[in-house]
């Protein structure tokens, strides 16, 4: 199997909520990454309960990807990922990059980012009081952002 078609059966499974046929396209020890959701997870019993989750937290999610680049065993991608999170009302689209890596017709690595920026509107109040205030360190940094930025 190609790494595109390898690729567009994870869509597929994925937009279908397919949990089995989403596992089955893993390596048995592969990894999985959402750096958005905290996401590194290893292995089919992990990926599944994983993809659980995303599935549980959602009404539906759909991957619609608008272009792909393919080097040797990796494939690139671009576009959207649309979810309506429970217990939302609103429909909820963010643009999306995957990376997959294949070995021997099985996904080894999949990560895929997700850009919240516009829903969390984080933007001004990160330039405003640092990460570390935004996610609730309790212990900041002892020194600002090198900058300090006009908003």
């Amino acid at each position: 199997m190609s790494v595109e078609t390898l690729f567009k059966r994870y869509c597929a499974s994925f937009n279908a909520r397919d949990l089995d046929s989403l596992v089955s396209l893993f390596w048995p020890y592969a990894l999985f990454e959402m750096p958005m959701l905290g996401q590194r997870i290893f292995g089919a019993c992990e990926i599944r309960s994983g993809h659980q989750k995303i599935f549980d937290a959602s009404e539906y999610a759909r991957i619609e990807v608008s272009a792909f680049k393919i080097s040797g065993p990796v494939i690139i991608a671009g576009g959207t990922l649309e979810s309506k999170l429970l217990p939302d009302s609103e429909t909820v689209e963010m643009p999306l990059a995957m990376t997959m890596q294949y070995f021997d017709g099985k996904i080894v690595r999949l990560t895929v980012n997700i850009d919240t920026r516009q829903y969390l509107n984080l933007d001004a109040e990160l330039l405003r009081n640092g990460f570390p205030a935004v996610i609730g360190n309790e212990n900041p940094p002892s020194r600002p952002f090198p900058f300090q930025p006009t908003i």
